[in-house]
């Protein structure tokens, strides 16, 4: 995926447990945690570009979440792979516990 995205001058980071994993030294992370989904984050302008690959690389949109919310996120899953993904568009933003820090791209 990150290959494909490369190809077609598509900007997008990984968020979340998978980026944690990715950064973490050989032996995994310190505080290994169960991955329930991919988080990815992009531009806002790069919608079009990344929906067209990830549906080039198998994933299937959520037509229903994607029409109400994607101006600022999209949901695909991988069903051969049993995965989840979450796109953020632009801002980036969560709430756990309170708190509401905020990533800008």
């Amino acid at each position: 995926m990150v290959e494909a995205f490369s190809q077609k001058g598509v900007t997008a980071r990984l968020l979340g447990g998978v980026a944690v994993h990715m950064q973490a030294p050989a032996g995994g992370p310190l505080l290994p945690r169960l991955i329930n989904d991919i988080d990815i984050t992009t531009r806002r302008g790069a919608r079009t570009m990344l929906i067209d690959v990830l549906v080039a690389v198998g994933y299937k949109p959520d037509r229903m979440f994607n029409t109400l919310h994607g101006a600022r996120r999209l949901l695909f899953y991988d069903e051969a792979n049993a995965r989840k993904l979450d796109v953020f568009v632009g801002d980036f933003s969560m709430c756990h516990h309170g708190a509401r820090p905020a990533r800008h791209l």
